[in-house]
């Protein structure tokens, strides 16, 4: 298996972006007008409400891996370096 530190970093960028783009997602809660008076457009804002709170529970979640990625790229090689050193004899 071979695991590159710069693909790591490359997926926790992309993590981010979809977090940020979920997060920018508009409010459609306003869109209840279209069911009238009644149940459905209540049922519709409860539904909105729901998807909002999970889709910012999600964008938490994207950003908390993504920022970790990004983290765990570098420090991915400096590992790699490490073991290289000291398999031939080098010093940390």
């Amino acid at each position: 298996m071979h695991i590159d530190a710069d693909e790591i970093a490359a997926l926790g960028v992309s993590l981010l972006d979809l977090a940020d783009a979920l997060a920018a997602q508009g409010d459609s809660s306003q869109d209840a007008w279209a069911f009238g008076e009644g149940n459905a457009a209540a049922s519709f804002a409860e539904l909105v409400g729901a998807w909002q709170r999970e889709r910012l529970r999600v964008c938490r979640g994207l950003a908390h891996l993504g920022e970790a990625a990004t983290s765990v790229g570098g420090l991915y090689v400096d590992t790699e370096e490490r073991n290289r050193q000291s398999l031939v004899g080098g010093v940390w």
